[in-house]
């Protein structure tokens, strides 16, 4: 799992990995202000700020100061749902391979990327529970929207576009 020191101006990100008990440590962390985010998407978890949440909007400020370890920073992960479906030509019916889909709740972070297969299929994975936008674009297609309501946990399938 991926951890990640966003400083709030500037830069300065930082960022590390937990170890296989869930442990991280991130080093090199200059004085400032924070937000600090874990993602996992690849193993299915919705991705958590430290005392905010799913989005940046109500995230949790840390503050680094000095040199000193700042300890308690502990997020705890749920595991989001998938969207699966498939993208096809609307004149010939044929698979299109390669199309771009992103998603994020309405008003949130985008969350979860994928592209197409060579079978058109999809999953974007990792989402949490209420109003979900998709966007498709690629391969000289237009750009398309649409919304899916998810329930907590439960994957939508048949997505299609």
């Amino acid at each position: 799992m991926w951890i990640g020191a966003n400083a709030i101006q500037g830069s300065g990100n930082s960022d590390a990995n937990t170890d296989s008990d869930g442990w991280y440590t991130i080093r090199g962390v200059a004085p400032g202000t924070y937000t600090i985010k874990a993602h996992a998407d690849g193993e299915g978890y919705v991705q958590q700020y430290y005392a905010g949440g799913h989005t940046s909007t109500n995230a949790g400020l840390v503050t680094v100061t000095g040199a000193d370890a700042i300890k308690g920073i502990d997020l705890v992960m749920t595991r989001g749902a998938a969207i699966f479906g498939r993208i096809t030509d609307a004149a010939t019916g044929q698979p299109i391979s390669g199309m771009n889909l992103s998603a994020r709740p309405i008003g949130d972070d985008q969350m979860a990327w994928a592209s197409t297969n060579t079978n058109g299929t999809f999953a974007l994975r990792a989402l949490p529970g209420g109003v979900v936008g998709v966007i498709v674009q690629g391969q000289g297609y237009l750009e398309v929207r649409k919304t899916v309501t998810i329930v907590d946990g439960e994957d939508v399938t048949d997505f299609n576009f």
